[in-house]
């Protein structure tokens, strides 16, 4: 059996040591979805490399799931709620395998101000600052994705629809970018996801176009647009992909079947996504088109198809 030990009373560096000993024989990373979220009730919030970040109704929590090992962090300076954006990395010292990290929190203060919450292995303790001129960030708060940490920027997708939160921690500045435009024709966006490839922010979108999008009865001429971004080191989105998924079906009040959701994660790929295809886990090629299959995501498949319907563990942490 895999350890399951928190090592909660180890306090600052020495707990993160030893709760993320990278050298831990890898276990299967099932054992720790199904044995470690049900019991400690969290939800994944932000992934990085190897290692996740857990949220619980009260405690953040630094995961390993390969070693099936985890870090319950110090109270955060206020408690989560469900628009908190939360990110995290971690730094590993090759000649040392010694572990640091850091834990980036984004929580809306009265009078529309920003409050940041940071939590470094290094110290053990929380640091809060509020950063000037962030009134837009913090209307956008509520985030709709995991946090996704590119160069010195963490990232959300923000519920608001039509923007990304993005906070520079090199800055401690909190600013707001826009979504890419809908395709050409689009009637509205059904779905979009945030990840990173090749060392880049990359935005997956599904668009609909619908010849008859006023009739409420079942009908065709309904297609998706599959849009895949990258942002390029000016801070613009530079469309790497579009393709059309033309099998879709309307029934009653505009609900869609066969339509494509991406699921994108840090660390992906650039030549691929993955896709919730009507309770099916794609991987789908952005060079040569194909779609290959993986697993089921219905709810009577295991307990792996559970997990993803509660917490999202897919596009964390699975890479296929």
């Amino acid at each position: 059996m895999a350890d399951q030990s928190t090592d909660a009373d180890v306090p600052g560096e020495e707990a993160a040591r030893a709760a993320l000993q990278l050298q831990v024989e890898a276990e299967d990373y099932a054992v720790f979805f199904e044995r470690t979220v049900p019991l400690l009730d969290i939800s994944f919030v932000a992934s990085h490399g190897r290692l996740l970040l857990g949220r619980s109704r009260t405690s953040y929590y630094v995961c390993h799931p390969a070693a099936n090992r985890w870090l319950v962090l110090p109270p955060p300076p206020i408690p989560p709620t469900s628009d908190t954006a939360s990110g995290h990395h971690y730094d590993l010292d090759a000649a040392t395998g010694r572990v640091s990290f850091t834990v980036v929190l984004l929580v809306r203060a009265r009078r529309r101000r920003l409050l940041v919450g940071t939590f470094s292995s290094a110290t053990g303790r929380w640091d809060t600052t509020h950063p000037p001129g962030a009134q837009g960030a913090a209307r956008r708060l509520g985030a709709a994705s995991p946090g996704i940490r590119v160069g010195t920027c963490f990232y959300w997708l923000s519920r608001r629809r039509g923007h990304v939160v993005r906070y520079d921690a090199a800055r401690g500045r909190a600013s707001v970018v826009r979504d890419p435009p809908e395709a050409e024709g689009s009637k509205g966006r059904l779905w979009r996801s945030l990840g990173s490839a090749g060392g880049r922010l990359r935005l997956c979108a599904f668009d609909i176009r619908d010849e008859e999008s006023a009739n409420m009865l079942p009908h065709d001429g309904v297609e998706g647009v599959h849009g895949v971004w990258a942002m390029d080191a000016a801070g613009a989105w530079r469309r790497v992909h579009e393709a059309v998924v033309d099998d879709l079906s309307a029934y009653y009040f505009n609900m869609l079947w066969g339509h494509e959701m991406a699921l994108d994660f840090a660390g992906a790929c650039s030549d691929s996504i993955f896709v919730n295809k009507n309770q099916w886990l794609l991987r789908y090629n952005l060079v040569s088109g194909d779609k290959v299959k993986l697993t089921s995501l219905h709810r009577d498949n295991g307990k792996l198809a559970a997990l993803y319907h509660r917490v999202r563990v897919f596009p964390l942490y699975r890479s296929g």
